[in-house]
């Protein structure tokens, strides 16, 4: 899902740099607007999953704020996220998933 969500926001971004041309100074383009609508849908997706998945592995949803920690906090989330295993069984979030 993170990786579609990835590809149409890139998808988007080339459309709207592509449709827009040349803009002169002072001008807007409509197109433009394509490249920024796309964005807080990709970074709700992205919130949604990770915090899916931290509740996956028994810890709250507040760990989504490590990732705002200068050079550890997105190391820490992708290690711990990426790698790491979900708790075997269920926890206070729900059954483990299949």
């Amino acid at each position: 899902m993170t990786l579609f969500g990835c590809l149409a926001l890139l998808g988007a971004i080339f459309f709207g740099l592509d449709a827009s041309g040349q803009i002169e100074p002072g001008q807007s383009s409509p197109a433009v607007l394509l490249i920024f609508l796309p964005v807080p849908l990709y970074f709700w997706m992205n919130v949604c999953l990770v915090v899916k998945r931290w509740h996956d592995r028994g810890n709250t949803g507040w760990m989504y704020l490590v990732r705002f920690i200068p050079f550890i906090g997105f190391f820490w989330t992708l290690f711990a996220c990426g790698f790491g295993d979900g708790m075997r069984g269920p926890n206070q979030y729900g059954n483990a998933p299949r």
